[in-house]
């Protein structure tokens, strides 16, 4: 009986502490209430290779620093690039994994006003993207992103 008692009490504190994460990961349903938010670049891999992390002195491709993007509520987003050039459009959800911006203005190069992102993780303070076409900007890498929320 005791046993039974103290195998059941560490099974339930075993799933209170797995449940109490802080940095919970969400599920695909809730991205679009979530997704909206100022995020900023934390880490940045091209073609597999890390070359930003934020506050970090090596990092190959500090430019990244400017790296943001903000969604907001109504579907309005803006996206500032590597090379600091600032676009305004909107965003949507397809399904639950991949992310546009649509309707850029301008128009960024070799685009049709449309960048899209699959989104590989996301959690309260980080969203990881991994840009669905290789990026002109970066001399066509193909880019993964985890993204802050900025505070």
């Amino acid at each position: 009986m005791k046993r039974t008692l103290k195998i059941s009490i560490l099974a339930i504190l075993s799933i209170f502490v797995i449940s109490s994460c802080k940095n919970k990961v969400i599920k695909p349903s809730k991205y679009a209430k979530c997704v909206v938010n100022n995020w900023q670049a934390k880490i940045v891999k091209e073609n597999g290779t890390v070359v930003y992390t934020r506050g970090a002195a090596t990092n190959t491709k500090a430019a990244y620093a400017s790296f943001k993007m903000t969604m907001n509520e109504n579907k309005t987003a803006t996206i500032t690039e590597v090379d600091n050039s600032t676009f305004s459009g909107n965003w949507e959800l397809s399904g639950e994994k991949t992310l546009i911006l649509k309707d850029l203005n301008p128009v960024p190069s070799k685009t049709k006003g449309s960048i899209e992102y699959t989104i590989t993780k996301f959690t309260n303070s980080e969203l990881y993207l991994t840009k669905a076409t290789p990026n002109p900007k970066t001399g066509g890498s193909s880019n993964e992103y985890v993204l802050e929320k900025v505070k």
